[in-house]
């Protein structure tokens, strides 16, 4: 009977929306590809890895944004408090903008030294307006989640992606270098956060009264942990990300971290693609019903595992024999050795794309500290692996393989936790 019923829910309801908001995503994807074999041509190596550093840099800064209170917003009780939960994100991000801006006019110089992201100095205000423009988009995707937007998400992601192709390309034309990309990047937020404001304003007007700094007051206590640990939880998560791109600029030079760069935004089109879109779904299905019935949210979480290693086999056995020559042919000789990178990332994104979505397990049922103590894990792997590539020597590529098989490690070490999780609450509803 339960069967039945999640393969009717999965068939429909779960199904239908991951499908909406993926095919936003596969739209947003079809323009990058489109884009990218001309934007390559556009932009060097040296180029790109200013812009992977100054995106590693805003990786690292969003996690901070809104003290992780927009995974409130999602799974707060009433629309009332989910309303106050926002609010609460833009008074956080407004705050922390404006300090990061004063933090970048006294400390600039010290901290991008610090970083090994000496050139990215130049660029410091434009980092701290994407930082505010990137958070806000994020908040107001958390709300739409909640709303069940999934048509308005996929159809803003897609307009997104099309806006920064369109002003990268259009600014590569007259040679604005790094700028070019930036800007693109800072215009496409522009337009989410546009489309997602004029449908809030329009149907939320009477929610907008229910905003009163109490409740908000209250939100921030009531989901404390959010800041205490999954904040800290998800800037180890992304440190293990984005610490990679500084290691590898300190250690081997800027064209090698874009040609990193490039083959790493390739390989992840599958994750982007996909995986994050049925991960949203996922967690607005465990938020809204998983807690009730964790049985056959484990059926749930079995049955798209099982789908997306079909998925992304393929495209991981491409990369990994014709990857040098792929990317050789698509975005010009001079990628080359990207496509050597993206190789070896293969098997280290096949298992993020389809552990991906059941991580999302530790949000939803606010079991931040485990989560945080993972991602420790994840940042104490990646210091080794770099600090034993700086003392033997290794080039970038034994590096990169080795940085590979360290996060493999703890994307499966993820994965357990999360069953764990699920069975220790079937135990307990028995």
């Amino acid at each position: 009977m339960l069967k039945k019923q999640l393969h009717k829910i999965f068939k429909s309801k779960f199904a239908r929306n991951a499908a909406i908001v993926t095919s936003g995503t596969a739209l947003a994807q079809v323009f990058n590809a489109a884009f990218y074999p001309v934007i390559t041509r556009l932009y060097s190596p040296e180029d790109f890895g200013i812009f992977t550093l100054f995106m590693a840099s805003l990786g690292l800064l969003m996690v901070i944004g809104s003290l992780k209170y927009e995974s409130s917003i999602p799974i707060a009780d009433n629309e009332e408090k989910a309303i106050n939960a926002l609010s609460l994100c833009i008074i956080v991000i407004l705050i922390l903008s404006g300090v990061l801006a004063l933090i970048f006019l006294f400390f600039g110089k010290s901290i991008f030294n610090t970083l090994n992201a000496t050139p990215l100095y130049n660029y410091r205000y434009f980092l701290t307006l994407t930082f505010l423009l990137a958070v806000l988009y994020n908040i107001l995707v958390q709300w739409n989640l909640r709303q069940k937007n999934f048509k308005i998400l996929a159809r803003t992601k897609a307009g997104k992606t099309l806006v920064m192709g369109l002003i990268k390309t259009g600014l590569g034309i007259i040679s604005l270098g790094p700028l070019g990309l930036i800007f693109g990047k800072i215009f496409s937020e522009i337009s989410g956060i546009s489309n997602f404001g004029l449908l809030f304003f329009k149907k939320n007007k009477r929610l907008i009264n229910s905003i009163n700094i109490n409740e908000v007051i209250w939100i921030s206590k009531r989901y404390k942990r959010f800041p205490i640990f999954a904040s800290f939880s998800q800037l180890f998560n992304k440190a293990g990300l984005e610490l990679p791109i500084f290691f590898i600029t300190s250690l081997y030079g800027s064209s090698v971290v874009g040609l990193y760069g490039l083959s790493h935004i390739i390989v992840s089109l599958p994750v982007s693609l996909i995986s994050n879109s049925v991960a949203d779904v996922f967690y607005a299905e465990v938020a809204s019903s998983g807690k009730k019935n964790p049985k056959k949210l484990k059926l749930l979480s079995n049955k798209l595992i099982k789908k997306l290693i079909l998925i992304g086999v393929g495209p991981v056995l491409a990369l990994m024999l014709f990857g040098p020559q792929l990317f050789s042919f698509i975005f010009g000789a001079e990628w080359y050795d990207s496509g050597v990178y993206a190789r070896i990332l293969a098997l280290l994104v096949f298992a993020r794309f389809i552990f991906n979505p059941i991580s999302k397990i530790f949000y939803a049922f606010e079991k931040q500290k485990q989560s945080l103590l993972l991602n420790l894990l994840r940042v104490i792997l990646v210091l080794l692996t770099f600090i034993i590539a700086g003392s033997f020597n290794l080039t970038s590529y034994q590096a990169v393989g080795l940085y590979s098989i360290s996060m493999i490690i703890v994307y499966l070490s993820t994965f357990l936790y999360s069953r764990k999780i699920i069975n220790d609450l079937i135990k307990n509803k028995e």
